[in-house]
């Protein structure tokens, strides 16, 4: 990310228990600037820190605790997994949505098994970042059709487990078999 301080005095103003707290961070100013125009729309979201530097977001949300990291990000996915257990050695309550451009579905399920909660694409309908913030929050996994799909299809596609001979032969029992 690029290198800048994060300055969160002005973010400091809203009380943090007037709404689900969250920190958001990416590496483009103008991008920071319509995520917080976006969540402005939503009275029960208050953005506790904004911050452009990664090191500058571990240190606030170690600090403010907030509840949901959106994370914008470009990193490789080495860097990205390390981010991601930065996070939960900080602060393991805080939930992670990573906000990114890179459309991989692979990316998205590495991103998913390291610990975020939600996947947004920088491609998305600005509705669409506050309805995720709050479904990540109270508690549910938030990703794209197409991971969804893959994940599914692998799931259907594995092989039923095989039944021990003794429980085949009994489940193979009719209910008057059973039962005499």
């Amino acid at each position: 990310m690029y290198h800048s301080t994060c300055d969160t005095k002005k973010l400091d103003a809203r009380p943090r228990d007037a709404g689900i707290s969250i920190a958001i961070a990416d590496d483009y100013p103008v991008l920071l600037a319509g995520i917080r125009q976006s969540l402005a729309l939503y009275d029960d979201i208050v953005v506790v820190a904004e911050c452009i530097a990664i090191d500058d977001l571990l240190e606030q949300v170690a600090l403010k605790r907030p509840e949901i990291i959106l994370l914008g990000c470009e990193a490789n996915l080495e860097n990205l997994v390390q981010q991601l257990h930065g996070f939960d050695e900080r602060h393991s309550d805080g939930k992670v949505i990573v906000f990114t451009g890179n459309a991989s579905v692979n990316f998205h399920e590495a991103v998913l098994r390291n610990g975020a909660k939600g996947l947004l694409s920088k491609r998305c309908a600005p509705e669409l970042i506050g309805a995720t913030v709050r479904k990540v929050y109270q508690g549910d996994l938030c990703f794209d059709r197409a991971l969804t799909h893959r994940v599914l299809s692998t799931f259907v596609q594995r092989k039923p487990a095989e039944m021990p001979s003794e429980k085949a032969g009994i489940s193979s029992l009719t209910g008057r078999e059973t039962n005499l």
